[in-house]
């Protein structure tokens, strides 16, 4: 049996499934990451919270364990909109809405999103490069990024951020082989959601990444966004860097 290490930091995952896992000194924590990557997580400097603040947490919101549980369980529904993977907008509450350029960014339900360089904004997306056919709506692009929003209570977001990726991942590469690139809560628009990452390595080309991040609508109570890109790997030299970045830079709208 190995001997546990003996400072907080990311190491090699014992599990031997998600590259690096988070040890907070007494235990592994839920967080992964890509061997070396910069992916952040709130409260700076590249790591999770202390186990210290974990348990407050945990221990402070046990009073609300009874709601969050039914909450879940509503998220299961058969009428789930993130179960309908599609990027085209339908006029419902679960489609995306209109992207309008506001200063470096795009608005996208009540919240600005960086346009990356290169990227443009079109319709209700932003995107980059020459659009080619695919399996989804008969014509996709290298690199796509759409909010979306859903109902939801703040607690869910790590469940439904895990659900929508494992369905977006496989509607943007079917049939290809997936592995956990990134995993764990992050900071968007000043509300504390969850961001999950996955590499698509497909049979034949390059795959690419698919990112799904939740959190709550800072303008609208009862409200999760779901931020979901999807980058070719051979798109953008930036690769994750650049989602990265992006998720890093969302903030609510004036």
């Amino acid at each position: 049996m190995e001997t546990p290490p003996a400072r907080p930091g990311w190491y090699p995952d014992p599990h031997g499934t998600h590259g690096e896992r988070w040890w907070d000194g007494a235990t592994w924590t839920p967080e992964v990451r890509a061997p070396g990557s910069s992916w952040f997580v709130p409260g700076g400097r590249g790591r999770p919270p202390g186990r210290a603040m974990f348990l407050a947490l945990v221990l402070g919101g046990a009073v609300l364990l009874a709601g969050l549980v039914v909450g879940i369980a509503a998220l299961s529904t058969r009428d789930d909109p993130l179960v309908r993977v599609t990027d085209s907008a339908d006029g419902e509450r679960g489609s995306t809405a209109p992207a309008d350029r506001d200063g470096a960014g795009a608005t996208l339900h009540g919240v600005v999103v960086p346009v990356p360089e290169g990227w443009r904004t079109e319709g209700r997306a932003l995107v980059t490069g020459r659009p080619h056919r695919c399996r989804d709506d008969g014509g996709c692009t290298p690199g796509r990024i759409t909010v979306t929003a859903v109902p939801g209570r703040p607690g869910a977001a790590r469940a439904r951020a895990e659900r929508d990726n494992e369905v977006a991942a496989e509607a943007a590469y079917p049939g290809a082989s997936h592995r956990l690139a990134a995993a764990g809560p992050v900071e968007a628009a000043g509300r504390e959601g969850w961001l999950v990452r996955r590499r698509c390595e497909p049979r034949e080309g390059a795959g690419g990444y698919v990112q799904s991040l939740v959190f709550p609508a800072p303008h609208e109570p009862g409200t999760l966004l779901v931020v979901r890109a999807r980058l070719d790997a051979d798109a953008d030299p930036a690769g994750p860097a650049l989602l990265d970045e992006t998720a890093e830079g969302i903030r609510a709208a004036n």
